[in-house]
């Protein structure tokens, strides 16, 4: 897990500094483009207006014909030097798109982040319905208390990934949303649907069988999961989607945790 997070600073300062040269590299281009062959075109082409419009031409000065020379050399060292600068700033490019990759992720877990959640929660207004699943680590602060953080950290890791491997369908995606907290998106899912992942992930994460010597709810960790699904008619934004799902949490953690509970259903 620190390697993750030694991997996006490197990337990061890395990014900085390719920018700072590319951009020095750039100024460096104008200016001699500017010197060297703008210049000496502007003034060949004026000259080439003038005969054209039956004007005579006078006679260039040395000078102006040694920097028409002086372009004419330039031209295959300014291919190379062009097809480099492509191929520069293309490496660039890849470096920006990974460290932008890197930034979506959550180093600890390894599954997207809350910067990413915010994100797609804004892309997901075009579906005819959004669920959301908000997802607490039952008794967790008990956990560090009892086995230390480097046992939480390592727990938190296992529940990510029992809980991506519930996730059948691409569009639906597990977010860490903070500490103990996670999230799951699914685009154009019913409530029945939404359900069916809760029960799953939990199911996921009993058969892990962590142990939590310090839990009122179980001798292992649980999950207690709050679930919400607005239609796109209903006009609920994103964060009163959040609103929802997180009180459908609050009750489940209300009712003895270990469980899940459906914004909106009378037994909830």
């Amino acid at each position: 897990m620190e390697g993750l997070r030694a991997e996006a600073r490197s990337m990061r300062i890395g990014f900085y500094v390719s920018m700072g040269l590319l951009t020095a590299m750039l100024l460096g281009g104008v200016a001699v483009l500017h010197r060297h062959i703008l210049s000496p075109i502007s003034l060949a082409a004026h000259e080439l207006r003038q005969i054209r419009f039956g004007s005579p031409a006078r006679q260039l000065p040395p000078v102006r014909i040694h920097e028409l020379q002086q372009l004419l050399d330039l031209v295959p060292s300014l291919r190379v030097y062009l097809t480099e600068l492509a191929a520069r700033s293309g490496a660039l490019e890849q470096e920006k798109n990974r460290y932008e990759s890197l930034s979506l992720v959550d180093a600890l877990t390894g599954v997207a982040n809350r910067r990413s959640f915010d994100a797609r929660l804004a892309e997901s207004d075009h579906c005819a319905s959004v669920g959301m699943l908000m997802i607490d680590v039952d008794l967790f602060k008990n956990y560090n208390d009892s086995l230390g953080h480097p046992a939480g950290d390592k727990c938190l890791a296992d529940v990510a990934r029992a809980m991506q491997a519930t996730l059948y369908r691409h569009n639906d995606v597990l977010f860490r949303y903070g500490g103990e907290e996670f999230a799951v998106i699914l685009e154009d899912a019913t409530e029945r649907q939404a359900l069916a992942v809760a029960e799953r992930i939990m199911s996921g994460i009993r058969s892990l069988r962590l142990p939590h010597p310090d839990s009122v709810v179980a001798p292992h960790v649980t999950v207690s999961i709050g679930v919400a699904v607005a239609r796109r008619e209903e006009g609920c934004s994103g964060a009163d989607l959040v609103a929802r799902a997180d009180s459908a949490l609050y009750q489940a953690k209300a009712g003895g945790r270990d469980r899940v509970c459906l914004y909106g259903a009378e037994d909830a």
